[in-house]
């Protein structure tokens, strides 16, 4: 997963491989606070996040696997 920084109100995410796949989303900001989430959310997704101030966030991808993968970005 690239990261996405900055970004605006639809970043879009992508799996490396280019696989298309479900996967667990979370976006916490940087407080800790758990913005987000979508249990089976569709690799690529394109995100519509108006309503997030801009700031750092975190994004929480877990696989069908398990694997977890975790990458910052920045909203402007």
């Amino acid at each position: 997963y690239p990261t996405i920084n900055p970004f605006s109100d639809r970043p879009e995410i992508k799996s490396i491989i280019g696989t298309i796949w479900t996967a667990s989303l979370d976006i916490f900001d940087m407080h800790g606070i758990r913005v987000l989430n979508q249990p089976k959310a569709p690799i690529p997704v394109t995100l519509y996040l108006p309503q997030f101030p801009s700031g750092i966030y975190l994004f929480r991808i877990r696989d069908n696997d398990g694997t977890l993968y975790h990458f910052k970005g920045m909203k402007i």
